[in-house]
């Protein structure tokens, strides 16, 4: 086969080469299922917003390019590869690597000379040549891409942190300590339309920063990448970990949004205040039933309060908020007895619910429900720290570090996207991804056919079994009717044939 620069992908021109039965070049592929992930990036903007983060430390580009090196990075991802090392799966594989922007003759090339097209050191240094203000230029990049196709519903948010342990070793760029802890605090800003969840921000730091600097930080890169935040958040949910009076009063005057959280402990002077307010005769409390998972059933009772006044730490009064009191019990699997303690009295836990939005006297229950939605994020990290390897470091480099977690958010914002985009084709290839053999590993082999005219094809195994048959069975045509023309023997031609 001549050697040249331009290859053209044709599987048209090539499935009528291998249906007339003809001798082409043929080379396994590990990862055969993932065309219709990489397809739908590309169709959806997504691939090119992923792969345009910026190495700033790229000192010249005579290497590898930096969008197709993103490229691997975004396949990496894609395929769960947490570790760095793990990389061989896929930089082995011609077909991945054309997807990611190599050449068929680069990958011929390096094959032939029993080379890698790259290596996984090459990958960890690109990483760590991605400084921090271009990977959050890019990342916003694609936040605002989303935003602008509309693929971002409803404006009720939830920001939680989430913490990146190290065990072994002290020499991570950029790390900090919380007691006997060692390592990075992240916090995600995500979207919580309930199955079509988005992150739009995140922000690292060492392990002891605070997270409301680090929501700040979310926050200011929003509004100046994307849009305005009070045109993106309506309502943010967070947890305890975020109190604050002059914090809270800072979300609302200055970026509009409203706030739903618990307060923080017993010991503030607002939790004094709102025990005391439960205390209170002729309260109309109201009841409600709630189920959740595992069959667990729980009574609430549930008040509000308005205009409760806030105090900061200096005693002041910075703002009024609204109040509600819920007292939770749950019920036996039976689902008629309250649960007791030794002595026989029902077990009740209480919980504080601040929030600035109105309207709690009437509908107390509604911030109930807004706090409930706080654990979809908690239900993601799960996700993301069991199935995409969060907690994977890519180094020591904090460049590194963080660019991979960029990626890493990129690619789950993309899944749930192409899950809403194109259900049916998503649902088959996500349980494809679920039962793949191997860690990376798809669908098993995929083939590549390398034919005259620098045309390639991409196949499926039973693809490319269909179109072998059929050339099969079309030589077999030809050599009967050329046998018939010259009269041979079925017994001679069956001889011949065999």
């Amino acid at each position: 086969m001549d050697r040249l620069i331009v290859w053209t992908k044709d599987n048209e021109y090539c499935s009528k080469l291998l249906k007339e039965g003809k001798e082409l070049q043929v080379e396994m592929t590990q990862y055969g299922k993932n065309d219709f992930y990489i397809d739908a990036l590309m169709q959806l903007g997504l691939w090119d917003k992923m792969t345009d983060l910026y190495p700033n430390f790229l000192k010249k580009e005579n290497g590898k390019p930096w969008k197709t090196m993103n490229g691997v990075v975004a396949i990496k991802e894609l395929m769960r590869l947490g570790h760095i090392s793990e990389c061989g799966k896929i930089i082995g594989d011609a077909r991945l690597m054309m997807a990611a922007g190599f050449n068929v003759e680069e990958i011929i090339e390096k094959a032939e000379r029993g080379e890698d097209v790259v290596t996984t050191y090459t990958i960890r240094n690109h990483l760590g040549r991605i400084d921090k203000e271009s990977c959050m230029h890019g990342f916003y990049r694609h936040v605002k891409h989303i935003r602008n196709k509309k693929w971002i519903r409803g404006h009720t948010y939830v920001a939680d942190g989430h913490y990146i342990t190290i065990k072994h070793g002290r020499d991570y760029e950029g790390a900090g300590s919380v007691g006997e802890s060692y390592g990075y605090k992240l916090v995600v800003l995500l979207n919580v339309a309930e199955k079509k969840e988005r992150v739009v921000g995140f922000a690292l730091g060492p392990l002891q920063m605070s997270e409301r600097e680090l929501l700040k930080d979310i926050l200011f890169r929003l509004e100046q990448s994307v849009s305005p935040v009070r045109d993106i958040i309506d309502t943010l949910i967070l947890d305890r970990g975020y109190w604050g009076a002059e914090f809270l009063k800072e979300l609302k005057k200055k970026w509009g949004m409203d706030v739903v959280t618990l307060a923080r402990d017993e010991d503030l002077e607002v939790s004094k205040l709102i025990r005391m307010l439960s205390l209170m005769e002729g309260l109309k409390w109201r009841e409600i039933e709630e189920s959740r998972s595992h069959g667990r059933k729980f009574k609430v009772k549930i008040v509000g309060f308005e205009d409760v006044e806030l105090l900061d730490s200096k005693g002041n009064v910075p703002m009024k908020v609204n109040v509600v009191i819920a007292k939770e019990m749950e019920y036996e699997k039976n689902g008629k007895t309250l649960k007791t303690d030794k002595d026989g009295n029902i077990i009740e836990k209480e919980y504080y619910y601040v929030t600035t939005l109105p309207g709690v006297k009437r509908s107390p229950y509604k911030i109930r429900r807004y706090y409930i939605r706080r654990w979809l994020i908690e239900n993601r990290f799960r996700d993301m720290t069991q199935q995409l390897q969060l907690d994977v470091l890519a180094g020591h480099n904090i460049n590194a570090i963080r660019s991979r977690i960029a990626f890493m958010l990129m690619m789950f914002t993309a899944e749930k996207i192409i899950a809403m985009k194109f259900p049916g084709d998503w649902q088959e290839a996500a349980e494809l991804l679920k039962r793949r053999s191997s860690k990376g590993r798809v669908d098993g082999p995929g083939v590549i056919i390398y034919a005259p005219g620098n045309k390639f094809a991409l196949y499926t195994p039973r693809e490319f079994r269909k179109l072998v048959q059929e050339g099969d069975k079309y030589k077999f045509k030809e050599r009967m009717t050329e046998a018939v023309a010259k009269n041979i023997t079925l017994e001679e031609f069956l001889k011949k044939f065999t």
